[in-house]
């Protein structure tokens, strides 16, 4: 019987592939993939810039919100003539309102926003109150001075005829008017236009009360004549 001749290998199986290799390299800067890469960076500049605009409107719109209520907070110490205590007024009720409404925010690119033009609402508030205290002070003091004044001019015409006293009320109209001008730094000028308003004011009061003495002189002159004639 003819033998069969056998053959025996040497290669072994193996899982590992022969590596491939390609020639041709695809930069990311250049062609398909760079045209890629470079439209996705420019979609996520246009969605960072969508987003930030978005909030900077939210922010905006919830400042303006915000600002209806702050400024009744002005209004309210409108006739405060103590500025200390009208800052510190507008200070607190600005802080709280403020403080409650940004805890509303969950957004804290929009909440930040928001914060940003609160600090400058802030600002601007407390000289709008210097500004108003100031004019309330002024309204003030020219109302205090405008009573005494009238107050004095009028005891002056009730003392007619009492010297001693008309002088009295003479004297502090002359030195309330000296220092209502000393108090707010009027000029020596301005200082002597306020003086002689005084004195033009008790010279007019004096013309008056003259007229009217001469008056009832006449009237009773004339219901004397009158008198006479009827008796004759």
């Amino acid at each position: 019987m003819p033998k069969i001749p056998t053959f025996s290998s040497q290669a072994q199986l193996t899982p590992a592939s022969p590596e491939v290799k390609s020639q041709f390299q695809v930069p990311l800067t250049g062609g398909i993939a760079g045209g890629v890469t470079a439209g996705l960076e420019k979609l996520n500049e246009y969605y960072v810039a969508k987003q930030n605009l978005q909030d900077t409107v939210e922010a905006k719109k919830k400042f303006y919100e915000f600002k209806g209520t702050a400024d009744t907070f002005i209004e309210r110490n409108k006739n405060n003539y103590n500025e200390e205590d009208a800052i510190q007024n507008y200070t607190k009720d600005f802080n709280e309102y403020s403080k409650l409404e940004l805890q509303k925010i969950t957004n804290p690119n929009v909440r930040e926003k928001l914060k940003q033009e609160l600090d400058l609402e802030l600002g601007q508030g407390i000289l709008k109150i210097k500004k108003q205290s100031f004019e309330a002070l002024t309204r003030e003091s020219q109302s205090i001075y405008n009573t005494g004044q009238t107050n004095d001019a009028a005891s002056y015409e009730m003392n007619d005829g009492n010297a001693l006293e008309q002088y009295k009320y003479k004297d502090q109209m002359v030195r309330r008017a000296e220092e209502y001008a000393d108090q707010w730094k009027l000029s020596a000028y301005d200082k002597k236009l306020k003086v002689d308003g005084v004195l033009t004011t008790l010279f007019l009061s004096l013309i008056a009360a003259v007229k009217s003495v001469l008056a009832c002189r006449l009237f009773s002159s004339l219901i004397f004549t009158c008198s006479l004639r009827s008796a004759i």
